[in-house]
């Protein structure tokens, strides 16, 4: 049996495997990211279980797998030359995604490495784990927002984010040249689809609720911009299992 909020474990799994082969690149992204000012980026992200046929208690907030096997996708904004590294990293590794209820006990039998997509100015996508936004309320609280129900505040958000971490590459040298005009970025909702609450550190005090959701959707933007979101996530709370996305289409 699996706890319906198994992002966090899952997330915590990885960082202990990053740990395992840099530990001063673990804690610089566990603990400080890329930064600018007060803002703070892990460029990774993490799609959601692909559990197979399940079972689904509701009222016990779990999922009974019917199969003895899962996949999941994790992005990386890394070179592709360390693909072979990063695949090795995970092989054969032994984990357990849970609560001190319920878990799941699991060992990793094979990793592939996707080709990247060659990526055109506008680009549909789905996303395989859901997209989290928020903004400030005049009043200083947070609400978290709906691509349907917040459509123009969502898609200002959802590309200052991606402006955002694009401008923070830059400033730790990375990210190539700048030289597209902002303005024409465009976010396009296709679809908006199941919302899911997104638990952060679910077992403590301070754990936190972060409402996401799942959407397909068109983006026009630089390739380069396409591609560090491919890899990094789109939104925030990606390295906790939030904004992965795969490639429906794409227009050149």
């Amino acid at each position: 049996m699996l706890p319906m909020d198994y992002q966090y474990g899952l997330s915590a799994w990885v960082y202990r495997i990053l740990r395992t082969a840099d530990a001063e690149f673990s804690r610089f992204l566990h603990d400080t990211g890329y930064q600018d000012g007060n803002k703070a980026f892990k460029f990774f992200t993490i799609s959601e279980l692909d559990l197979g046929a399940i079972r689904v208690w509701k009222d016990r907030k779990l999922f009974e797998l019917k199969g003895d096997t899962f996949s999941f996708r994790i992005g990386f904004l890394i070179d592709r030359a360390y693909t072979e590294f990063v695949k090795g990293l995970f092989q054969r590794r032994e984990g357990f995604i849970g609560d001190r209820f319920n878990g799941l006990d699991f060992e990793v039998q094979g990793v592939e490495a996707l080709p990247a997509p060659v990526f055109g100015r506008t680009v549909r996508y789905r996303t395989l784990s859901p997209v989290f936004l928020s903004a400030k309320r005049p009043d200083g609280s947070v609400q978290h927002l709906h691509p349907g129900e917040h459509a123009d505040v969502y898609a200002e958000h959802f590309l200052n984010n991606l402006r955002e971490k694009r401008k923070v590459l830059r400033l730790h040298g990375e990210g190539g040249d700048i030289s597209d005009r902002e303005e024409s970025w465009v976010f396009c909702l296709i679809q908006a689809e199941r919302v899911r609450l997104v638990k952060v550190k679910p077992m403590e005090a301070t754990a936190t609720k972060k409402r996401a959701c799942h959407m397909e959707f068109e983006l026009t933007a630089p390739e380069d911009v396409h591609a560090l979101a491919y890899d990094a996530g789109f939104g925030s709370e990606n390295s906790w299992g939030c904004g992965m996305a795969e490639v429906v289409d794409i227009s050149r």
